[in-house]
């Protein structure tokens, strides 16, 4: 009997595996990527915060 993998595990290998397909420099913007990557973008007065989906955030000041 075969045993399964933790979703968590399934879902990081995809990641991981989708990341390592994409270029390093993006020329472009990609729908796609963004749609998997990142979770939330907020819009300050004075910068701009993204949330990704894996936990981490930037903050870009303007």
């Amino acid at each position: 009997m075969m045993s399964a993998l933790p979703i968590a595990k399934v879902h990081s290998r995809h990641k991981d595996r989708f990341l390592r397909e994409q270029p390093a420099e993006l020329d472009a913007y990609d729908e796609s990527l963004v749609r998997r990557l990142i979770e939330k973008a907020t819009v300050y007065e004075n910068k701009f915060t993204v949330e990704f989906k894996s936990g981490g955030t930037v903050d870009a000041i303007s």
